[in-house]
C-alpha cells in the first residue's frame, strides 16, 4: 500500500464513509461533508492531512484557504476526478482510499487468527505519520483517537491488528489489549502467553502472527510489532512507529528484520 500510488484511488472502494464510520466521530477519521473553502476546524485538517499523505503539500492548519483549494484541484486533476475546490464524498473517498483499502480486508474461511494477523498487518504497510510526531489519521486509527508526542503508537498498531483479526474470525481476544508495550506484556503474562527470550529456545509454539517485544530491562518493554516469519538467527516483522533503522520512534509501518537479542514474545496460537 502506498499513499502516493499513481493508480486512481477513487476506484479502491466505493463505501468509504460506511467503512470509516465504524469508528467514533471523535477519532477524526471521517468529516462532515462537504468541506468547502472558507471552512475551519478538524474536518479541514483531516482533508489537509490526506493531501499531504498523497504528497500534495498544503499547510495542516485547519483553515481551508486558497492553498488548500489549489491542492484539492491538483489532487482531482491527478486522479481524473471532476475539478472542484470543495471536498464532497467522491473526493474524500479518493483521499482516504489507502485507509479504506486497509480496512476492507476480505475474510478467509480457513485461516487462523495468527494467519489473519499477518495478512491484516501486511495491508497496513505504507501507513505513516503526518502533521507532527505521532500525528495524523493513521495514528488516530491505531491509538483509538489519540495522537501527539505523548503517544508512541507501536503497541496501538499491534492491538489494532489483533483486534481486527479476532473480529474477522469471530473469536474473543486472547488477552487484554493495550496501546502500551508494557501493558501488552503484562496482560499477555496474565493470560499465560508471554514467552521470554530465555524461554524462546525451549518453545515450539511460536508461529508467524506472534508479537515481539523489545526489552530494555526486566518488566520494561520499549517497542513491539508483528512477527511475519521466524528463522534460526533472526525474525521478520511488520511494525508501526518505526523507520529504516528500526527506531522505536519512527514515522511509519514498515517491514523489518530483527535479531532475538533482548526480545520477548507473545504467542497467539
Amino acid at each position: 500500500m502506498n499513499q502516493s500510488s499513481t493508480d486512481n484511488p477513487a476506484m479502491t472502494c466505493p463505501r468509504s464513509r460506511q467503512v470509516l464510520r465504524q469508528f467514533p466521530r471523535s477519532w477524526l477519521l471521517h468529516p462532515e461533508l462537504p468541506v468547502r473553502p472558507g471552512d475551519r476546524g478538524p474536518d479541514v485538517r483531516l482533508v489537509q492531512e490526506w493531501l499531504c499523505l498523497h504528497e500534495i503539500p498544503t499547510a495542516i492548519d485547519g483553515r481551508f484557504g486558497p492553498q488548500s483549494a489549489t491542492a484539492i484541484e491538483t489532487f482531482a486533476e491527478r486522479y481524473h476526478l471532476e475539478a472542484r475546490a470543495d471536498v464532497d464524498a467522491t473526493i474524500f473517498e479518493a483521499l482516504a482510499s489507502p485507509m479504506i483499502a486497509a480496512l476492507t480486508d476480505p475474510a478467509s474461511c480457513d485461516d487462523s487468527v495468527p494467519e489473519a494477523v499477518v495478512r491484516i498487518a501486511f495491508r497496513q504497510l505504507g501507513a505513516r505519520e503526518i502533521g507532527g510526531p505521532n500525528g495524523g489519521p493513521w495514528v488516530r486509527l491505531y491509538m483509538n483517537g489519540r495522537e501527539g508526542t505523548a503517544y508512541p503508537w507501536c503497541a496501538g498498531f499491534v492491538s489494532f491488528v489483533i483486534r481486527r483479526a479476532c473480529g474477522k474470525k469471530s473469536e474473543s481476544l486472547p488477552f487484554k489489549l493495550s496501546v502500551s508495550c508494557d501493558g501488552l506484556a503484562i496482560e499477555a503474562r496474565r493470560a499465560g502467553r508471554l514467552v521470554t527470550g530465555a524461554d524462546y529456545g525451549r518453545t515450539s509454539h511460536l508461529s508467524p502472527g506472534s508479537v515481539f517485544l523489545i526489552r530494555r530491562r526486566t518488566n520494561d518493554w520499549v517497542h513491539c510489532g508483528i512477527v511475519t516469519a521466524f528463522y534460526r538467527r533472526h525474525f521478520d516483522t511488520i511494525e508501526g512507529n518505526t523507520n529504516a533503522d528500526g527506531s522505536r520512534e519512527g514515522t511509519a509501518v514498515l517491514r523489518r528484520r530483527r535479531s532475538y537479542r533482548d526480545c520477548d514474545f507473545i504467542r497467539l496460537a
